[in-house]
């Protein structure tokens, strides 16, 4: 049953178009040399990790089309607004123009991130991309659950050493900070905004590209304490939110 699921993925990916479908393809063509390689005990064993492995990506594809969907409707709600106000407002007798901010060199949000994961990683992690985080962690999911199940001590044994060669991938300690910087821009920076002390009280870009542009300002006034005390997600945020400066100056030298 899984090989027939594998196939069918192989062939819906085999000419990816974005970022995100290049890594799919890849680990599908890994996965089906592997199960190549797999003879007897084994196959039955490979047999339940490529099943887990093809229903994940097919739940990803579900909610990926539900999200696609859903801001397709919001898209059509919106000209169907625009439309009724147009209608009724006159257009004004002269336009000014707003200055645009300084071009920083990242596109969307999803690329600084990446950037800024990527600058540091160790030698040992380069083979792994801020965008493969999610696969690899995925992956060690599936293992640890199969540890469960394993009980010859070779087998077992051999699987753990998959889990730590895994998470020697990953930069744990990055990947928080880059999640860091995403509840600053999601949770915090509105309130910076209606206070005033970033100089303008609105965004006119995604929100951590708008940290990243005005990091500076915003380490210099982002309060980690509240009633006197230090907030200890607050000053955890503040770490991410200084590597973030690191990063943006030994970049941009």
């Amino acid at each position: 049953m899984h090989h027939r699921d594998l196939e069918l993925l192989r062939q819906k990916y085999a000419h990816p178009s974005t970022d995100t479908g290049v890594l799919i393809q890849m680990e599908l063509e890994n996965i089906a040399r592997l199960c190549e390689q797999c003879d007897g005990p084994q196959r039955q064993f490979s047999a339940a990790i490529v099943d887990k492995f093809c229903r994940v990506i097919q739940l990803m594809d579900q909610e990926n089309e539900w999200l696609l969907a859903c801001a397709d409707n919001r898209l059509q709600e919106a000209c169907e607004r625009e439309k009724g106000v147009l209608q009724y407002v006159a257009a004004p007798a002269a336009v000014t123009q707003i200055a645009s901010p300084d071009p920083i060199p990242f596109s969307s949000a999803d690329d600084l991130l990446r950037a800024f994961y990527n600058h540091f990683r160790t030698a040992e992690q380069r083979e792994a991309d801020y965008r493969e985080i999610p696969f690899i962690l995925a992956n060690v999911g599936r293992m640890k659950e199969d540890l469960i199940y394993v009980e010859d001590a070779a087998s077992k044994q051999q699987l753990e050493d998959a889990v730590k060669s895994e998470m020697k991938k990953v930069n744990l300690t990055m990947k928080d900070y880059a999640a860091r910087v995403k509840t600053f821009a999601k949770r915090y920076l509105d309130a910076m905004l209606a206070d005033g002390v970033l100089g303008c009280t609105e965004l006119t870009e995604d929100r951590v590209l708008f940290t990243y542009r005005n990091i500076e300002l915003i380490l210099a006034r982002f309060d980690t304490k509240e009633d006197g005390q230090i907030n200890k997600q607050k000053s955890n945020i503040c770490s991410a939110l200084r590597k973030l400066n690191q990063f943006k100056r030994e970049t941009e030298m």
